[in-house]
């Protein structure tokens, strides 16, 4: 199986737990697989596909029996393939990114007994 990495910049850090169970289920595929769609344009229809959902758990405020979600949420947090960065593009854009935990990282080869391939920058 071929090493993967990937950055996705979400540029809100309100909403990093989103995000970040996002590039959990996507790692998650990759290892069942053993590969990742490379093609941008299919992984934005995937990530933007999973946000609402995500959203509604992890955003949503929580009461007995109900959800309080606003689907608007998951619009805002909407991406662009400008914001997915892929392999030898993660290093740079790492780079370049002002610390505060706004992007997600996946990377393969940090999967390890006590390490998580799965992390925000």
């Amino acid at each position: 199986m071929a090493n993967m990495r990937m950055a996705i910049y979400f540029g809100d850090n309100d909403f990093w737990q989103p995000f970040l169970e996002i590039g959990k289920v996507l790692y998650n595929s990759y290892k069942h697989f053993g590969h990742m769609p490379e093609d941008k344009e299919d992984l934005v229809n995937i990530i933007n596909g999973m946000l609402s959902g995500m959203c509604a758990l992890y955003c949503a405020r929580h009461y007995p029996g109900k959800i309080n979600f606003d689907p608007c949420t998951a619009e805002y947090l909407k991406i662009d393939a400008s914001r997915i960065f892929l392999n030898d593009e993660v290093e740079e854009f790492i780079a370049r990114l002002d610390p505060g935990n706004e992007a997600i990282v996946i990377d393969s080869r940090l999967d390890f007994p006590g390490n998580e391939p799965v992390f925000l920058v």
